[in-house]
């Protein structure tokens, strides 16, 4: 995520990407949003702690949007949410990561995929010393170059 002043050294890995996804069988039964008004009529579920109504940013290319939800179900655990939205209990906001899989066997589909949620920045980290092990360096190294470009992002987007 962003990070705010530290002691530690921060190295970027890229960014992750962010989709409205549902299960086709609840697209089937409760329509499919045209905007993202239409998000406050359908069943949402949220990643979160203790939020009553939550907000949600989303950005095409002329306009950005804030939507406050009611939250059908809110979850601390992404694994839960994961298997809600795929089991047809609603639309929710995951991590490409997480859906990529998913999308491309069409066990979920993307919900207004004109409109993106802001990149979340992914960066690794580890302690400001003057002298860095060459184990960590190794394996920061590592991490860069293999998360360049993110694996999740490669081949065809759904």
């Amino acid at each position: 995520g962003l990070l705010g002043d530290s002691t530690l050294i921060a190295r970027s890995l890229g960014s992750v990407k962010w989709f409205l996804v549902a299960a086709p069988a609840y697209l089937k039964k409760r329509g499919r949003p045209r905007s993202p008004d239409d998000l406050k009529k359908h069943d949402c579920l949220l990643f979160g702690v203790g939020i009553e109504n939550a907000g949600l940013r989303l950005e095409n290319a002329v306009q950005a949007a804030q939507i406050a939800l009611s939250a059908r179900l809110m979850v601390s655990d992404m694994d839960v949410l994961h298997a809600v939205a795929t089991a047809g209990q609603g639309i929710a906001l995951l991590p490409s990561f997480r859906c990529l899989d998913e999308l491309r066997a069409h066990r979920l589909e993307r919900v207004l995929p004109d409109w993106n949620a802001p990149s979340t920045p992914m960066h690794v980290m580890y302690p400001s010393t003057r002298h860095v092990s060459p184990k960590v360096k190794t394996f920061v190294d590592h991490l860069q170059e293999r998360m360049t470009p993110p694996p999740w992002e490669l081949g065809p987007a759904p």
